[in-house]
């Protein structure tokens, strides 16, 4: 007998979660055996099959894994086929439909998650506006959602913007590279505990103030330009090896940078090119020292 793919789904038991599918002795290579895992990762879920579909923990301990799996697979027009038919396969139930994205937004969109990714969270942005299952409101936030992912992407040019420095001069972004290998610019507010947080541990480790001295990293730290009073009265207690500012050309209302947190910390190269764009707070360090 010849199953189809939702009857063939419908067979396994997913009690225990999501089985791994068997990738094939052929393949050898990480990338190949992963672009595998992720093309049929999802094949034994019948998206109709609304036990498992609609259950939060399942989907949420099922997509952890697929998550972890997407960063090894080959990206680009490859991996948008595969979220593509991932989501037509859900298209079978709408509810199922949004739970899926919903989660895939939770995971690959929130930058407390420990998947988080923004290259990947794209991916299921684009195939939702590329179907029909979305209403106007949804398509609308994902529309912004999508302009907003698409600004400043690693590797392009980092969009530039003027800023006043400490000693009252404007400045612009473009200006501040050259002199070290890297520059991490945080974007920042000067009543954000957060912020506060993470200068500080900046501050007071070694390898930063060594590797500032050694002209190998220059920290930018920009506050919000709604906020320059604040940024005037404590513009002083940040160190003088950093270059402080404070956006005057509100990068955010703008649409220059994409910036959903606070502290939001951009990593740009010596020549202006982004390397990476809402760095993680917490692996900042081991982010900077990786990414050569």
């Amino acid at each position: 007998m010849v199953f189809t793919q939702c009857q063939a789904a419908s067979k396994a038991d997913l009690s225990q979660g999501l089985p791994l599918p068997e990738v094939p002795d052929t393949l050898v290579l990480p990338q190949q055996r992963a672009d595998y895992v992720v093309a049929h990762f999802w094949d034994a879920l019948d998206f109709n099959d609304t036990k498992y579909a609609l259950d939060t923990v399942f989907m949420e301990s099922a997509f952890s894994n697929f998550a972890s799996v997407m960063p090894v697979a080959t990206q680009g027009a490859p991996m948008q086929d595969k979220i593509d038919a991932l989501m037509s396969r859900a298209a079978v139930n709408a509810k199922s439909y949004r739970m899926l994205a919903n989660v895939a937004e939770k995971y690959l969109n929130e930058i407390d998650s420990p998947v988080y990714n923004e290259a990947l969270y794209r991916y299921f942005v684009d195939a939702q506006l590329a179907g029909k299952l979305i209403d106007d409101a949804t398509r609308t936030r994902l529309e912004f959602q999508q302009q907003c992912l698409s600004l400043n992407l690693p590797g392009t040019p980092a969009n530039d913007f003027e800023f006043i420095d400490r000693d009252g001069k404007k400045r612009k972004l473009s200006e501040c590279f050259g002199d070290a290998t890297k520059t991490l610019i945080i974007f920042y507010d000067p009543d954000c505990d957060d912020c506060h947080q993470l200068m500080e541990h900046l501050q007071g480790d070694q390898w930063v103030n060594n590797a500032i001295d050694h002209h190998w990293l220059t920290i930018m730290a920009i506050a919000r330009s709604d906020a320059r009073d604040r940024w005037e009265e404590t513009k002083d207690a940040l160190p003088q090896s950093w270059i402080v500012g404070c956006d005057i050309t509100d990068v955010e209302g703008n649409d220059i940078y994409y910036l959903p947190n606070t502290p939001s910390l951009y990593v740009v190269d010596h020549q202006g090119n982004i390397v990476v764009k809402n760095l993680q707070p917490r692996p900042t360090l081991e982010a900077l020292m990786n990414n050569d």
